[in-house]
């Protein structure tokens, strides 16, 4: 069965207030979308420094490698 107010007109207060709830509720998500997003990119940095971090090294053991072979003359 149907409430009672169902059937009754809106007003402009009525309106005024659910486009302020609305606005609201965007705003608050707007916010927690901004932090999810300022998080990610902070996550996806990390991994790219670690990622450069391990290829330096990596280049690093490679020259080592290199120039100990060309000190011993084992090219």
């Amino acid at each position: 069965m149907p409430a009672e107010h169902d059937n009754q007109p809106i007003t402009r207060a009525d309106l005024k207030a659910v486009q302020d709830d609305l606005l609201k509720a965007i705003a608050h998500g707007s916010a927690a979308m901004e932090d999810r997003f300022i998080t990610a990119i902070a996550n996806s940095q990390a991994e790219i420094i670690q990622a450069a971090h391990e290829f330096v090294r990596d280049a690093q053991t490679e020259l080592l490698r290199g120039f100990q072979a060309f000190s011993g003359g084992r090219l």
